[in-house]
């Protein structure tokens, strides 16, 4: 399960440990769900699941094809070939900022 959106990954902290969307997946069946731990930019957010899904693709489990997507998403920035919307337009993002890259994690079974 892939949820893309800002702050999937996030819940309320308890004994049983945290009590979130990704949580509520598990219960459904789900063995791993790739989630967001913050709020993530559009763009970059998108560039980095078309890489996920073409990386998952090829012979690799789920945490290998997450870190290549991170990886490629972090030389593009580094290459300043990612731009960002911001209320003043187009901007090229900041290189290497974890915001940008950081945020998505694999929760469960690699």
């Amino acid at each position: 399960m892939v949820l893309s959106a800002c702050r999937t990954a996030l819940g309320r902290v308890t004994g049983d440990g945290v009590l979130g969307m990704t949580r509520a997946f598990f219960f459904a069946g789900a063995s791993a769900v790739v989630a967001t731990l913050w709020d993530v930019a559009d763009e970059p957010a998108a560039r980095l699941m078309r890489s996920f899904y073409a990386a998952w693709r090829r012979p690799v489990d789920k945490a290998a094809a997450l870190r290549t997507a991170q990886l490629g998403l972090l030389r593009e920035l580094r290459a300043g070939r990612l731009t960002v919307a911001t209320t003043d337009g187009r901007r090229v993002a900041l290189p290497e900022d974890p915001m940008l890259w950081a945020g998505f994690v694999l929760v469960g079974a690699p």
